[in-house]
């Protein structure tokens, strides 16, 4: 156990050269974020992460195999919040290796010297198990910039009531959309007709809401947890009374 690199395996129904791409070409979308500088595509590329005053790392891309396997080589790093020695990852890799099964695709995450006596495992594990199989999981998956994200919600619109009904009848009603929202909501404030076509209650399934020539928009179900959560990735739109940008 002393030795054993920490590991994280996350399954797509992507394409191997689709997951490369995004690990590759788009590192700042789902780890670095503003913080990254540099190239992460081609051998001998080196970028850095620097979050000031927790995170610095610098990674060169020592292994390229196109579709099947990534390997950053730490060059140097600083941990600023470790105690002890605050460049644990120097000279440890960052290995991604692409497999398929059937119709899915297994990215395995290994980050080698990365282990259990170290003083930065407990939380370096917590850490890459959000980046990995959170961040980077749903950026292959659906294309969510983590970083833009966040930046969204902390100015986006909320709003909460309580019901008496089950969570298992509250995650049943909401996925009813053409129940709930294609005939009231547009119809009230519009007058027109609002129609809904698709599917709106699996993981991927994507439907579609027209209000006569005021609303158009498309949403895929990306995070779906049954009784818990559900999530929805606006993929398309267009609000033809605004007077400016109308796919907001």
């Amino acid at each position: 156990m002393a030795d054993k690199n920490f590991t994280a395996t996350i399954e797509v129904y992507k394409s191997p050269q689709s997951v490369f791409k995004s690990i590759t070409n788009d590192v700042a979308k789902w780890w670095g974020g503003k913080d990254l500088e540099g190239e992460s595509i081609n051998l001998n590329d080196e970028f850095i992460i620097n979050h000031p005053g927790a995170h610095y790392s610098k990674q060169k891309l020592v292994e390229v195999v196109p579709g099947k396997k990534i390997v950053w080589l730490v060059t140097d790093s600083t941990l600023y919040w470790l105690k002890k020695d605050q460049h644990e990852w120097a000279n440890t890799k960052i290995v991604f290796e692409i497999t398929t099964q059937g119709d899915k695709t297994i990215l395995h995450f290994t980050h080698e010297g990365l282990v259990p006596v170290k003083e930065c495992f407990t939380m370096c594990e917590q850490g890459w198990n959000m980046v990995i199989k959170d961040w980077l999981f749903n950026f292959i998956n659906a294309g969510i910039d983590h970083f833009q994200e966040a930046k969204m919600k902390q100015q986006s619109y909320t709003a909460t009531f309580e019901i008496i009904l089950s969570p298992k009848d509250v995650f049943s009603r909401i996925n009813d959309v053409s129940k709930w929202w294609s005939k009231a909501a547009m119809e009230a404030t519009s007058g027109q007709k609002t129609e809904f076509e698709g599917q709106s209650s699996k993981l991927n399934d994507e439907f579609i809401i027209r209000s006569g020539d005021r609303h158009y928009s498309k949403q895929k179900l990306i995070e779906v947890i049954p009784g818990k959560k559900v999530v929805w990735l606006v993929t398309e739109s267009k609000l033809n009374w605004l007077e400016k940008n109308t796919e907001e």
